[in-house]
């Protein structure tokens, strides 16, 4: 991992966006790990992505396997291969809220939790509605990748939120049309117009009104509590308790949740943050935990949840594991505890909801 300094080049983005660059040397038959290597990226993230990443260097590296290998759409076949809603807290709050509108502005709201290096937002003019997208810095080399990368990924967020027979009127790059251009055609299902002046998503403003399937106003409060103090604060100067905390809660549930990828965050040492931290006598693992409990029982008295999806909200390995941590904790399982709580008479309607 580079050494991180707070500039405009030192944008991070989830190593998540890793996801789906194995399987696109596959279906490219091409191998691309020495140009990994070159760019400081281990090839075993392509499997199982932990951290955080200069946006920066994930940008060069995808525009340098294309040139390489003379692929010009290879951003586009490493979104086709990737996993939607990678967002974590984030993600959360789109699939919980109301209509497609909501969560899509709450992903733009929020967005600079998950990622640094782009900005989004939604523009509305008569009977269109268009997501446009840009990098948050200007490199000073050729992002095509990148882009054609990011909107697939929006593509890819707008049809998990509006359902499997949705499809936009019009894609548009900022760049040139590159070859087997007709691939993402056929893929997005419209036409695509090159050299235009935003990378964008056009669709029908009516579709803004869709129903998300996993909509659920009491897990949308949840996580909109937490998170709205962490936007507040990002761009505070703060001591280091108050930033762990923030990036636990902002984190749990996903692999970035781990004492390493917070002290980049804060761009410290692990170290050192640890020092920080047992200056408040606590550690990062007994930060997780008293969040995981204190979220449990949140969730436990305020909202129908099903234990399973509980579990992995908070990020744990199983079911299992997660009663055994919350007994020990409070002496009674989760399901217990909710009893007691006088929050298990939910009706069957109120909990007959899509799990997050």
């Amino acid at each position: 991992m580079p050494q991180l300094t707070e500039n405009r080049h030192s944008y991070l983005v989830s190593s998540e966006i890793l996801l789906g660059w194995k399987e696109a040397g596959r279906e490219l038959n091409v191998e691309f790990d020495p140009v990994l290597e070159v760019h400081g990226l281990d090839p075993l993230l392509l499997d199982k992505p932990t951290g955080y990443l200069l946006h920066e260097q994930v940008t060069l590296c995808l525009q340098q396997i294309a040139d390489r290998f003379n692929c010009g759409h290879f951003g586009f076949v490493v979104g086709k291969h990737q996993p939607a809603m990678q967002l974590g807290s984030v993600g959360q709050a789109m699939k919980a809220s109301p209509t497609v509108k909501t969560a899509l502005e709450n992903g733009i709201k929020y967005q600079p939790l998950y990622s640094e290096g782009s900005k989004h937002d939604l523009v509305v003019e008569h009977d269109l509605a268009c997501i446009r997208r840009w990098n948050t810095a200007s490199y000073d080399f050729n992002t095509t990748q990148m882009r054609m990368l990011g909107i697939v990924m929006a593509f890819k967020i707008v049809k998990s939120l509006s359902g499997a027979n949705w499809q936009p009127s019009l894609v548009c790059y900022s760049f040139s049309e590159p070859e087997k251009s007709h691939e993402m055609s056929r893929y997005f299902g419209c036409p695509i117009l090159y050299d235009q002046e935003f990378d964008s998503l056009i669709f029908p403003a009516e579709d803004l009104a869709r129903r998300v399937p996993t909509s659920d106003p009491q897990q949308l409060q949840i996580v909109l509590s937490r998170l709205a103090p962490i936007l507040k604060q990002k761009h505070q100067h703060k001591e280091y308790l108050l930033q762990t905390e923030n990036f636990i809660h902002q984190t749990m549930g996903t692999s970035r949740c781990t004492l390493e990828s917070c002290a980049q965050i804060l761009r410290a040492n692990p170290r050192t943050l640890q020092r920080k931290l047992a200056m408040h006598d606590t550690t990062f693992k007994q930060l997780l935990l008293d969040i995981r409990m204190s979220s449990a029982r949140q969730y436990l008295s305020e909202s129908a949840i099903d234990l399973s999806a509980l579990s992995e909200l908070l990020g744990y390995q199983s079911l299992g594991a997660f009663s055994r941590a919350f007994k020990d904790v409070h002496g009674v399982p989760p399901t217990q505890w909710r009893i007691a709580s006088g929050k298990s008479s939910f009706s069957r309607s109120s909990s007959n909801v899509q799990v997050l």
